[in-house]
């Protein structure tokens, strides 16, 4: 029986503009010296898309989008969540990017719309346009995760745990979904946000979408709100540069989705997953696809986490068709361990650089030391030749498991392995063996 998501408690706590969704995604670098910082708005550089046709799906089970405690909900118009899905061609799911259970809810709406049958994608801000090739080569079975992730550049260009959106690639690899790049290249984002759209060269304007408005004065108000907080306001030429960056991404975004689904056919759906100030209050991405796709009638929800991002200002309503607020999960994005690495060698990862008493530390870790494996938690020691070995079994040891074995070798060329415990405090990380 589907059941909507509203017959678990709701928390109807208002929400509004005032909440900075950026505000505590501090890029989650699990080395030091590994990800640069920048800011955050851009650090998150997604994609477009320049329309393949999707493959037909396997229809998988149909499944209600309740399973309270887990998600609970609060409808902002009649009738489930379940309905409202089952009868949109796109969804939107705005989303905090740092939040497992706001991931599982977008995986189980994903899920239902396959379900149905026909042609299925999922729209990824986390993909800029130049990941198409390699995710169409990934969703074909003709590479692995871990070579399309570092083929799309995946830990430098988006930086948040890949296990959030894992389940939802996978989904689509296993049952003929396409999985499609939404973003600009973050280059040119980023060059926006300095020097604003006029600064771009012809070649560059291509990398974002022919058409940017920036005439809508509701959409304005509300992302130059998130600019203008804080003790440090900006001015308003610096401040008119952020919102033609911001613009141009939601529109390219549009842009993007618009191809994929002309090109898929009109029996085609989408699921359309994006930070919740890309796809709140209908002015970003939901209203520029519409101005693309003339009819079209997207289903907008935002999610938020229960109990929290309380403000005032803006109702339910205002925010989406529906607000599904998660508990917090227990299991969040993989820890530091406390380790800057340097370049690649044919040995592994070399220690550049130790976070005193961090896990690497209290593991016997010193710098010169070199990583060469680490294990997966079905026991499979991997090699490691980049920082994408290193953090995409960083991530899934964390979340499957409660350790992870690692295999290096000191700057003397002896060998060793430590075991790395990645759910408890840094000093449960003990020395095991000396080989």
């Amino acid at each position: 029986m589907n059941l909507p998501v509203g017959t678990g408690p709701t928390d109807a706590t208002p929400i509004g503009r005032g909440v900075n969704p950026w505000k505590r995604h501090a890029p989650p670098d699990v080395f030091v010296e590994s990800v640069s910082m920048r800011n955050p708005i851009f650090m998150m550089l997604p994609l477009t898309l320049l329309g393949l046709a999707a493959c037909t799906s396997t229809a998988p089970r149909a499944i209600p989008l309740a399973d309270a405690p887990r998600v609970l909900a609060a409808g902002a118009r009649s009738g489930s969540v379940n309905e409202a899905v089952d009868g949109a061609r796109v969804v939107l799911v705005g989303e905090m990017h740092d939040r497992r259970a706001q991931h599982d809810f977008q995986r189980d709406v994903l899920e239902r719309v396959a379900s149905k049958g026909g042609k299925f994608m999922i729209g990824m801000e986390m993909f800029q346009r130049p990941a198409q090739p390699a995710l169409d080569d990934y969703v074909a079975g003709k590479i692995d995760e871990v070579e399309m992730l570092r083929r799309t550049e995946y830990y430098t260009r988006w930086v948040f745990d890949h296990t959030m959106y894992a389940p939802m690639w996978r989904f689509c690899r296993e049952h003929g979904g396409r999985v499609v790049a939404l973003n600009p290249k973050g280059e040119t984002n980023r060059k926006i946000s300095r020097g604003g759209l006029a600064s771009l060269t012809a070649e560059e304007r291509t990398d974002v979408a022919a058409d940017i408005d920036l005439t809508n004065v509701e959409h304005k108000k509300r992302i130059l709100a998130v600019f203008e907080g804080g003790a440090h306001k900006l001015p308003p030429e610096p401040l008119q540069r952020m919102y033609e960056a911001m613009t141009s991404w939601d529109e390219t975004m549009a842009e993007s989705a618009a191809r994929a689904l002309e090109a898929a056919g009109s029996d085609s759906r989408m699921v359309i997953i994006a930070g919740t100030q890309h796809i709140q209050e209908f002015t970003g991405v939901a209203a520029r696809l519409q101005k693309r796709m003339p009819g079209l009638e997207p289903l907008v929800i935002v999610c938020r986490v229960a109990g929290q991002d309380e403000d005032e200002g803006v109702t339910d309503a205002q925010l989406g068709h529906f607000v599904v607020r998660c508990p917090e999960t227990p299991v969040g994005e993989a820890p530091k361990i406390g380790v800057g690495l340097g370049e690649p060698t044919p040995k592994g990862l070399p220690i550049t650089a130790i976070v005193p008493d961090g896990i690497a530390a209290k593991a016997g870790i010193v710098v010169g030391d070199v990583i060469s494996m680490l294990g997966m938690p079905n026991g499979e020691l991997r090699p490691v030749r980049d920082m994408t070995d290193f953090k995409y079994v960083l991530g899934e040891a964390h979340l499957r498991a409660r350790s992870m074995p690692l295999v290096g070798e000191h700057a003397d060329g002896t060998k060793f392995t430590i075991t790395l415990n990645l759910r408890e405090t840094p000093s449960t990380a003990v020395r095991t063996a000396a080989l």
